[in-house]
């Protein structure tokens, strides 16, 4: 029950500095980026010690993730960044998933309207200083890859990462339409 009230502190502090990464990306954007990925990346392991359900911490990580794309477009508009339409397009692509996700619970939408932004933000961050067309094509590009097998990877394979996969096998949620 200690461990349990651990992991379930460790969980608000990361749910509290996500929400308030912004600060982050005023210092740096690079950083404000390194922070969310980082935290959106550890939370599942914290969470899934405590939570009674995945679609209960899917339901808040998908909220967060939507306060971090947030944060990459003001990011882009208020550097006035070239090219911040790209930034809003972007999420609006997830945020159809988002929605559909939200009403449905089926995961595939992730898949099907992937968080493009999320890479695309951080390759546009390091092609700023000269920025191109052929750049822009090309991060974009990049981004649609990686990040579909990413969505692949987690939301229709359901492929779980080796240091919680041990833990997942014990929890019942682990039964969870794979």
């Amino acid at each position: 029950m200690k461990s349990k009230n651990f992991f379930k502190i460790i969980y608000y502090i990361v749910v509290l500095i996500r929400i308030f990464s912004l600060v982050f990306f005023f210092i740096d954007p690079l950083l404000g980026w390194i922070v969310c990925f980082v935290l959106d990346t550890a939370d599942y392991a914290f969470a899934l010690r405590f939570m009674n359900s995945y679609d209960e911490y899917q339901n808040i990580d998908k909220v967060l993730d939507l306060f971090s794309r947030v944060y990459f477009v003001f990011t882009a508009y208020i550097f006035s960044w070239p090219y911040a339409w790209i930034f809003v397009l972007l999420f609006f692509i997830r945020l159809v998933g988002d929605i559909l996700y939200f009403y449905t619970k089926k995961e595939k939408y992730f898949f099907y309207f992937p968080n493009i932004i999320e890479y695309f933000f951080l390759l546009f961050i390091f092609i700023l200083p000269s920025i191109s067309v052929e750049k822009i094509i090309f991060i974009l590009i990049i981004s649609i890859v990686v990040k579909i097998v990413q969505e692949y990877i987690l939301h229709i394979k359901k492929w779980i990462d080796p240091l919680n996969l041990k833990y997942l096998k014990e929890h019942p949620e682990y039964k969870r339409e794979r």
